[in-house]
């Protein structure tokens, strides 16, 4: 498998709270929880080492998810 890299960029609010992401479809499995900073604007958080256990195309969902 080879790595991938994921970036998120979100867009946050007045609340400081903590988020991950959840994989569905061709890669299951979700992130460390991040939080995301009220008051900052733009954010952008990247999600290291999606390994993928076999080639090919894949569809894959990524959630945003309050924890």
């Amino acid at each position: 498998g080879q790595p991938y890299e994921l970036v998120i960029l979100v867009n946050q609010g007045s609340i400081t709270e903590g988020y991950k992401i959840v994989f569905s479809g061709g890669y299951t499995g979700d992130s460390t929880p991040f939080m995301v900073t009220a008051g900052t604007g733009q954010q952008q958080f990247t999600i290291g080492n999606m390994v993928f256990t076999s080639g090919g195309t894949k569809s894959i969902t990524a959630s945003l998810v309050k924890v």
